[in-house]
């Protein structure tokens, strides 16, 4: 006589199988770095090379910042004066060694009354920085190599002038902008910038309550990767990587599957990070980037926000891998670096995502630029605060 086996245990079994099944027919993960762009440090192929050296390895992509109204006090935006012309030398640096620039692009200006001139999409939307878009994307099109492109990220946060409820933004503009910037790039042939839409977790302490991401997502045909912040803030609790990814996870795919595309749209975990205080970080890596590997083979790329928050706002945390002082956090990102499973490209290649950008015959008309505004420094690298675990 045979003994039954309880359902939950053959439940249990099910599920292990159907993880190691994914994992086993999954691409590799592509892991990319942000570093801390004071100083402009994300623009010195210096600081990439010795972060190369210390990581043992040569990342995936790298992030660059790119804020609209940072023109050195200009109208106009010219190259080297502020941040917002496309980073052609970086981005030329960073193809030299094999890494894809991975470029938030934030339509924010200096504090200030001009602020709202880039942050209020219905200018966006009216074409009235249509010249610089064009310049921008005509820019990145001559780049000729991927780029990734993440533009208003958070959006659905009340954190960010460019926020889906600041001044008179409302989520239909937020889409309707998003895709009057695709078509521009469209049109000038930068079809090697692949766009990333990036919200913040629904229900998040600071977040737009009152929308769901369907809300304010721009379609399929406008994106090319969702992607998701995950922080572990360890003030309450520590919480792993899988529990922080979840249920937005789950929404994602909800949001952005079609029949010809049951699993929806690949994902970049775009901020990705864990305080030192409260658990073992060299474990939460290990685990998590290994947990993420074996249950989402959707996520094609983990982004670590190795940056330390606490000079620009007293309530946010110190993320970097430098810490704890022992070392061990460093030690167990270049294990994972040096596997084979997390060695992956983005884009993929041979993904069908990214095609090579294309001169237009014909010039498009440009338009003029928008008035006087003064410098300003990044402002796009506030992590979102989290629901139990504030970030931010």
């Amino acid at each position: 006589m045979h003994a039954r086996i309880p359902a939950v245990i053959l439940l249990a079994l099910c599920l292990v199988l159907v993880s190691l099944s994914a994992a086993a027919g999954r691409d590799p993960i592509a892991l990319g770095y942000s570093h801390d762009p004071a100083q402009r440090q994300d623009l010195d192929m210096a600081v990439v090379d010795a972060t190369i050296e210390r990581l043992g390895a040569v990342p995936a992509t790298w992030t660059l910042w790119s804020d609209w109204g940072s023109r050195g006090g200009e109208s106009a935006c010219r190259p080297g004066l502020g941040r917002c012309a496309f980073p052609t030398e970086a981005a030329a640096g960073l193809m030299e060694r094999g890494i894809t620039p991975f470029i938030w692009w934030t339509p924010v200006g200096p504090p200030g009354p001009m602020r709202r001139e880039f942050a209020r999409y219905i200018h966006i939307i009216n074409g009235q920085h249509d010249e610089y878009i064009r310049e921008w994307a005509t820019a990145a099109r001559d780049h000729r190599g991927p780029i990734i492109l993440r533009f208003a990220h958070e959006m659905n946060g009340r954190w960010y002038p460019w926020g889906i409820t600041q001044y008179d933004n409302t989520a239909a503009r937020f889409v309707e902008a998003w895709q009057h910037i695709w078509e521009i790039f469209q049109e000038v042939g930068a079809t090697n910038v692949l766009f990333l839409w990036s919200p913040a977790r629904e229900y998040c302490v600071g977040c737009v309550s009152e929308y769901r991401y369907e809300d304010f997502y721009p379609g399929n045909k406008y994106v090319d990767y969702v992607g998701l912040n995950a922080y572990n803030g360890a003030r309450s609790r520590w919480r792993s990587l899988a529990t922080v990814l979840e249920k937005p996870m789950a929404r994602l795919q909800e949001v952005t599957r079609t029949p010809k595309l049951p699993r929806g749209k690949p994902v970049i975990l775009g901020e990705v990070g864990s305080h030192h205080l409260g658990g073992d970080k060299a474990a939460w890596l290990t685990e998590g980037y290994d947990e993420v590997f074996r249950r989402w083979p959707r996520v094609q790329a983990i982004v670590y926000f190795d940056v330390d928050m606490r000079p620009r706002n007293k309530t946010h945390l110190d993320w970097r891998l430098a810490w704890p002082a022992d070392g061990s956090a460093v030690a167990a990102y270049r294990e994972l670096a040096s596997q084979p499973r997390f060695k992956g490209r983005i884009p993929r290649p041979g993904s069908g995502s990214y095609t090579e950008p294309v001169v237009p015959s014909t010039p498009e008309p440009e338009t003029a630029s928008p008035a006087t505004l003064e410098t300003a420094a990044p402002e796009s690298i506030a992590p979102e605060p989290e629901a139990d675990e504030p970030g931010g």
